[in-house]
Order: C-alpha cells, then structure tokens, then sequence
C-alpha cells in the first residue's frame, strides 16, 4: 500500500503465536504496541491462544460452543 501512496490505519496478522514460547508472545505484544502507537494504527490480532496484555485498549474474543460461535467482548 504504501509503494501506491496509500496509509492504512489499521493491521491484521493471523496466527502470530505459532511456535512462539510465552517470552516469545510477550516481546511480539510489545512490539505491536509500539508499532500501533508510533503509526497510530489499529492492530488486531487473530490466534487460537488466549493472549493479555495490559496495554490492549479491548479484547475481542470469539467462542464456539455447542451452539455455534459468539462474541465476547473482554
């Protein structure tokens, strides 16, 4: 995008945990708050793993039970 002359606000990474230890996961966090604060973007991030961070702004979490998948807001 930026090569176009295009600024996006907001990032999307999937997965982002995958074979990462809990220091690992940690690091990855704070870099990502940095980076948002830096380029004030929006940053969300997608993965299986439960992740918390304190200086997550909100937490979105989608569970699927028995009867079917919903939106928990944290």
């Amino acid at each position: 995008m930026e090569r176009a002359g295009l600024e996006s606000k907001i990032e999307f990474y999937d997965e982002l945990s995958q074979h990462l230890s809990t220091e690992g996961i940690e690091d990855m966090l704070i870099t990502l708050h940095e980076r948002a604060v830096t380029y004030n973007r929006q940053i969300w991030v997608v993965d299986h793993h439960s992740m918390s961070y304190a200086d997550f702004s909100g937490t979105t979490v989608v569970v699927k039970d028995k009867n079917g998948s919903h939106i928990e807001s944290a």
